[in-house]
């Protein structure tokens, strides 16, 4: 024989057991990642190889992205970060007479002074991190940077050009695309 309190708890499990996944499943569903200014500043300095003690007349607006500009080495920088980290417009110019828009940074000559195995590795992880392979890519370059962390750059089908930035230790930082 079934009682009314039977009935109640059999409701209670039932409630349990259906509203509170859902309710979980709902609060951790949320895939909205929202970066500081702080973070968006360094993603601009790691894609530009600069560090942030050599920059001048830092400004950073907040909106729908981040807005982000300085000077360093004679030239203004000017980013647009998505709140979510990803750069959506880069631009360099000159802080001299020629004004001159530049929207890619001089082509870096590949290091001879980086061990053959840990370029391999570095080059392995990049190109693993994208979900290609290196016959699917053209121009793939290794830089050790003055930092001492690493840019490896390649074209994807001719395409796509990214840029995969390292640390000493061969960890990957960041990749963004051109």
């Amino acid at each position: 024989m079934v009682t009314m309190a039977m009935v109640r708890q059999m409701k209670s499990k039932l409630f349990y057991l259906l509203i509170v996944p859902f309710l979980l499943l709902s609060a951790c569903s949320n895939n909205d990642i929202q970066v500081s200014k702080e973070n968006a500043l360094t993603v601009c300095l790691d894609e530009a190889g600069i560090k942030e003690k050599d920059i001048s007349n830092l400004n950073i607006n907040e909106g729908e992205a981040f807005t982000i500009e300085f000077d360093y080495n004679n030239k203004h920088y000017t980013y647009v970060v998505g709140t979510d980290g990803i750069i959506q417009s880069r631009k360099r110019k000159a802080l001299k007479e020629e004004e001159k828009i530049v929207e890619e940074e001089p082509k870096k000559e590949e290091n001879n002074d980086i061990p053959t195995e840990f370029k391999n590795q570095l080059k392995e992880a990049a190109l693993r991190n994208v979900g290609v392979s290196e016959e699917d890519v053209s121009d793939l370059t290794v830089v050790k940077n003055e930092d001492n962390t690493y840019t490896i750059s390649f074209q994807i089908n001719g395409a796509s050009k990214i840029k995969t930035l390292a640390d000493e230790n061969g960890e990957l930082i960041s990749s963004f695309v051109e």
